[in-house]
């Protein structure tokens, strides 16, 4: 079951900030970052907590969990295998945690 992205509430929030500053929005680069800099190597992720599995607020579903408990597994390795390859290439890596974004994001609204 593959599960379709789309513009986050994250994005939506941070978009501004990084484009602000020379980041390039979804570049078509190894790793599929949300953001880079290519200038300046660096490459920002925005992990959802359900999804990357956020040691803080995962919580595994009751229906179906076998399949959630692999997927998420999945991502778990993929986002680590993703990070040191883009380390190794001289990249650096932010990873930001759903819980960060929104939580500063909300704090801006108010």
């Amino acid at each position: 079951m593959a599960l379709r992205s789309s513009t986050s509430r994250m994005e939506t929030v941070m978009r501004p900030l990084y484009q602000t500053f020379g980041f390039a929005y979804h570049p078509r680069m190894f790793g599929n970052p949300d953001f880079a800099h290519t200038g300046l190597k660096i490459a920002v992720f925005l992990d959802g907590c359900f999804f990357h599995g956020c040691p803080l607020h995962y919580r595994e579903p009751v229906n179906n969990s076998r399949f959630w408990r692999r997927k998420i597994a999945k991502s778990r390795s993929r986002d680590a295998e993703v990070t040191t390859r883009l380390e190794k290439g001289g990249w650096r890596v932010i990873r930001h945690w759903e819980h960060d974004v929104l939580l500063r994001g909300a704090r801006r609204a108010e």
